[in-house]
């Protein structure tokens, strides 16, 4: 498998001259509803100038530049492709969780607890980080192959006998085995497994900064 991805084209834009005055000279917030001034509604004419500039120009001859996408798929990485893919999408979503400034909505159903920080639109950060952790969670178990060994405990005491009349044989446990495999514990640790999987379905189309 080869995956090489560049980065998107550069696009220029203005440095909004009309906010920034509104910020700095104006010491107004952002969502204020105060009314626009002479000095305003000339600054977004000149932005709106320079923009076009720039899309006429220098963006013009940015959008040239293609983004590299090479993608090489062997035939040995469909032997074990769920693997294979989660090498990438871990890191993934680890890198996107640290540079997402926002969050995207989750449904109340898809997390197990109530949150107090719902906007008035639904969008919950407690809600956003429980599930980006749910399934970067999921996805270093796959890593980790599902190993079922955590889940057994006890020692192995055991020796194969021949049954009489028969060429098979049974495995007859000694009087030191204690070995035993914890099937709630490990069904438990796979439905969490699922669902983060699940929730990975569930958000994959929001997962864009």
């Amino acid at each position: 498998m080869k995956v090489i991805l560049g980065q998107y084209p550069k696009e220029y834009c203005t440095s909004d001259l009309e906010g920034l005055y509104r910020k700095y000279i104006r010491r107004l917030d952002y969502d204020s509803e105060a009314p626009e001034d002479k000095i305003e509604i000339r600054l977004a004419k000149v932005d709106s100038v320079i923009q076009v500039f720039l899309d006429v120009t220098l963006n013009k001859i940015l959008q040239f530049n293609k983004r590299t996408e090479i993608v090489r798929i062997d035939r040995s990485d469909t032997l074990d492709l769920y693997t294979d893919l989660a090498q990438i999408i871990h890191p993934a979503l680890i890198e996107f969780k640290k540079r997402n400034d926002g969050c995207f909505e989750v449904k109340p159903d898809d997390c197990p607890f109530r949150v107090d920080d719902e906007s008035d639109t639904g969008f919950s950060e407690q809600r956003y980080n429980w599930v980006m952790d749910e399934m970067i969670w999921a996805f270093k178990e796959v890593l980790n192959d599902l190993s079922q060994e955590r889940f057994w405990s006890g020692e192995s005491d055991f020796f194969f006998e021949d049954i009489p009349g028969s060429t098979k044989q049974r495995v007859v446990k000694g009087p030191n085995h204690t070995r035993v495999f914890d099937s709630e514990a490990f069904a438990q640790h796979k439905a969490r497994v699922d669902n983060g999987l699940r929730l990975f379905g569930a958000y994959y189309l929001n997962l864009w900064i």
